[in-house]
């Protein structure tokens, strides 16, 4: 009686459905085993993993509204790494390799950073008051990069700049003037923001501040003329009246 004999080479599993797609090994999100390694080796990943941001990091200040409290509102457009909330480790490395400084109540790179002064209330008093006080505060003397919008640097560059002596980078950020080119690309009209000094030439720029300056001075003439001949009018009627016993 014949056997069927079972060839090595015979299979001993059917043939997987093509119709089925293989499935997808999953990544693993945790790593149980990575305290177990050395730590010259887990100094090297933190190391590794403590690369730079790819966009800059801007920090938003808002001014105290009390002026015994300089101490701003502090909120910034990234959130901070994941390396300074992980371990101790690379907390520490990163801190290191980022050159970090605790300011703030977090953690900030003076040297990359850019800090930024969005609202101040209306220009008055009380917003001269506020912003001496936040330029005295210690740890704003470290700033080295700087944006402001236009009203404030109308009104207080040059105290910004005389009260910042480790300032490097200054931006005046401008409106979002976004509608305002879309329209003018509708209508086919050019736009372009220029300086007056960019616009005229310096040599022109400088005439235009002599005219400025003539028609004021020319305007005032005219003014204490006119006083003049004012005050000579009143010394007559009072000198008529007292002849003529008015």
């Amino acid at each position: 009686m014949a056997t069927d004999i079972e060839s090595p080479f015979s299979p001993t599993s059917p043939d997987p459905d093509p119709s089925i797609p293989n499935p997808i090994p999953t990544t693993p999100t945790t790593f149980p085993l990575f305290p177990l390694l050395p730590p010259e080796l887990r100094l090297k990943i933190f190391t590794l993993a403590s690369s730079p941001p790819l966009n800059p990091i801007i920090h938003i200040l808002t001014p105290s509204s009390q002026y015994s409290t300089p101490h701003p509102k502090f909120i910034s457009n990234q959130p901070p790494h994941p390396l300074l909330h992980t371990t101790h480790l690379s907390r520490h490395t990163y801190i290191r390799s980022a050159s970090l400084t605790p300011a703030f109540n977090t953690y900030v790179s003076f040297a990359h950073d850019l800090f930024y002064f969005t609202n101040f209330g209306l220009i008055d008093d009380l917003t001269f008051s506020r912003l001496r006080a936040f330029l005295a505060y210690e740890e704003a003397r470290f700033i080295k990069r700087l944006a402001v919008r236009t009203v404030l640097f109308d009104r207080a560059g040059l105290m910004i700049l005389e009260g910042m002596e480790t300032l490097q980078e200054f931006y005046v950020v401008w409106g979002d003037w976004r509608g305002v080119r879309e329209t003018c690309m509708e209508r086919g009209v050019r736009f372009k923001d220029v300086e007056e000094g960019e616009l005229m030439g310096k040599e022109r720029s400088r005439g235009m501040e002599r005219l400025r300056g003539g028609i004021h001075s020319e305007f005032l003439g005219w003014w204490f003329y006119l006083f003049i001949l004012f005050l000579s009018a009143l010394w007559r009627i009072k000198f008529y009246s007292t002849f003529w016993g008015f």
